[in-house]
């Protein structure tokens, strides 16, 4: 289980049954940058968390070689302190509004692209990854997006992110969610478990 639901539920065990409520409970870490995901490499010379955390921030390089258009989308690692260390997921995030900052780092905007590892799907990295971004987000209802999803993994998106269609292309949808919304869908998980 990741600790980002972890902390969900105890928000949930102590009372918090909205998204706002669970943002206040949760608020010591969260939309501070000491919450669930670390930032190193967004300034930081070191892990900033003991769960997980990002490093990187070099431009993302298209697949197959060639030079990236795009100045404002950059790759990262994500890694477990929990684990030593592993590498849990390769992610590659936009940063296209300058102002979106907090404490002086840029803050992303978007999810362009986010690869677990085989191994790992299923036990919650992904969402780990994704609760930290949320995190980093200044206001409950701040929107964040996630470009391209394939429309097999959609129903995923939309039932455990809460993340909601804004444009379908083809074989690709793109998204958008905001921290209210990770937090009601994650508590509806739990409650649906109980």
């Amino acid at each position: 289980m990741s600790n980002v639901l972890k902390a969900l539920q105890a928000a949930y065990r102590a009372g918090a049954r909205s998204p706002t409520e669970a943002w206040e409970f949760l608020r010591g870490g969260w939309g501070t940058g000491r919450g669930p995901l670390g930032l190193w490499g967004f300034g930081a010379e070191k892990p900033t968390s003991e769960g997980v955390y990002l490093f990187g921030g070099a431009q993302a390089m298209p697949k197959g070689g060639g030079v990236m258009s795009d100045p404002n989308r950059l790759a990262f690692t994500a890694h477990s302190r929990e684990k030593g260390d592993p590498l849990i997921g390769k992610l590659e995030l936009k940063f296209d509004d300058p102002d979106r900052q907090l404490g002086g780092l840029r803050l992303p905007t978007g999810l362009v692209n986010i690869e677990v590892p085989k191994p790992l799907r299923g036990q919650g990295a992904g969402t780990e990854i994704l609760g930290g971004l949320m995190q980093l987000q200044r206001s409950l209802d701040e929107p964040f997006s996630i470009y391209d999803v394939q429309k097999k993994a959609a129903p995923w998106w939309e039932r455990h992110m809460g993340a909601v269609p804004t444009e379908k292309r083809g074989a690709h949808v793109d998204y958008e969610m905001t921290p209210q919304e990770f937090i009601r869908s994650q508590l509806q998980l739990i409650r649906d478990a109980e």
